[in-house]
């Protein structure tokens, strides 16, 4: 990634922290502008009141949810360029009971598939779900091919 990108990247990560903001602001306007209209006399003044606010509420959210799709992508942007540098050559001291109890701690369960899965609650989306697998091997990088062919579907 050169200079450019990086700054780019910046200023949008910028913009959906203060969409994000913005976001989390007009609610409290709106309830402002409802408090507001109980001491209007008219009751078109109170109607407007309530239009106001679920008018700032909608657009509020709106604005949530789409800086929160920004930043959650420019997340995963970063991590995928972080990751993506590495290559998997070995896993130091990394025994397979080792392996298993870890995931086991983490709260994983065996699947019928083979798989080890665990679902968490996730604030942007319903759920995240992990799958882990585990396989004897001596070499890494054959077995990293393997999977890679397994879940892109072509042949390697």
């Amino acid at each position: 990634m050169n200079d450019t990108e990086q700054a780019n990247e910046k200023v949008t990560i910028r913009k959906a922290r203060i969409k994000f903001g913005l976001g989390f602001l007009l609610p409290l306007l709106g309830v402002g502008i409802l408090l507001a209209s109980i001491y209007v006399d008219s009751v078109w003044g109170f109607v407007g009141g309530i239009a106001g606010c679920l008018a700032c509420a909608v657009v509020g959210v709106i604005l949530m949810l789409r800086a929160a799709h920004e930043m959650d992508l420019s997340k995963i942007q970063q991590i995928s360029q972080k990751y993506g540098r590495q290559e998997l050559t070995k896993l130091s001291g990394m025994k397979k009971m080792d392996a298993l109890r870890t995931i086991q701690l983490h709260g994983f369960q065996m699947e019928d598939s083979g798989y080890y899965r665990k679902k968490e609650f996730s604030l942007v989306k319903d759920s995240v779900t992990y799958y882990v697998k585990i396989l004897d091997s001596s070499d890494v990088e054959a077995t990293v091919q393997n999977v890679r062919w397994a879940v892109s579907g072509r042949l390697p």
